[in-house]
């Protein structure tokens, strides 16, 4: 046996420990875009709501010069 290398009693083992965690770290990787997603509408929403008060506000100062 090499160094690094898993004795054969063990290999079953770390096959399953080796996928659950590389199942594991793609269910966080996907949970934390969908975190992030729902931020970013969030954030979206709220500047929407920014710009149409903007333009509301601007709309009423009358018309532009140019």
């Amino acid at each position: 046996m090499s160094d690094g290398e898993i004795p054969r009693e063990y290999r079953g083992w770390w096959r399953i420990v080796e996928t659950s965690t590389e199942r594991g770290a793609a269910y966080l990787a996907k949970k934390q875009a969908k975190t992030e997603l729902a931020r970013i509408d969030s954030e979206m929403k709220l500047l929407r709501a920014k710009l149409a008060a903007l333009e509301a506000r601007r709309a009423n100062l009358g018309p532009r010069s140019g």
